[in-house]
């Protein structure tokens, strides 16, 4: 079903806010943003009219980390340093299996889509959502996380490797 969003201002990609516009949805897809006026309108669409509304359509999370789902809410204690922290929710991670993360991948980016996030960037350490995003309704930039130096090199080499398999 198509819906069609007027609104008095749109915030637009480029930052720039545009007066009187719309946005068209199709099947819970942004298909069109632009002046009201210049809309593709199907018959049988509904339409919503936000008033003096400021619509952002469409959210990007500029940092997340999708594989840790699984240990969602394990926080650091009272005094533990990062470093003590950081190794145990990696010792954690490491029992996880392939299938675990990767359906972790799809639930927390369904998530995030639901709540109107279309454009994800994604820290990740394993590489396993290039192949799982590849598949949902979202923009996505996946960055291999490094946090130790001496790793640099063979990091590169595993983004290249990832880049090659799923043409991310």
């Amino acid at each position: 079903m198509n819906t069609v969003y007027f609104a008095k201002h749109i915030f637009m990609e480029n930052g720039e806010i545009l007066l009187n516009g719309a946005v068209s949805v199709c099947d819970g897809i942004i298909v069109d943003v632009g002046p009201r006026g210049k809309i593709k309108r199907v018959r049988d669409e509904r339409i919503v009219n936000l008033g003096d509304m400021l619509l952002l359509p469409g959210f990007i999370n500029m940092h997340t980390h999708l594989e840790e789902g699984p240990i969602r809410g394990f926080c650091k204690e009272g005094a533990e340093t990062f470093g003590n922290w950081s190794n145990k929710k990696f010792s954690r991670m490491r029992q996880l299996t392939q299938e675990q993360i990767s359906t972790s991948i799809k639930l927390n980016a369904r998530e995030q889509t639901a709540h109107g996030t279309t454009t994800i960037v994604d820290s990740s350490r394993t590489g396993f959502s290039a192949s799982v995003l590849a598949d949902e309704p979202v923009r996505a930039v996946l960055i291999k996380e490094v946090a130790d130096e001496q790793f640099l090199d063979e990091s590169i080499a595993q983004i290249e490797r990832w880049s090659s398999e799923t043409g991310f």
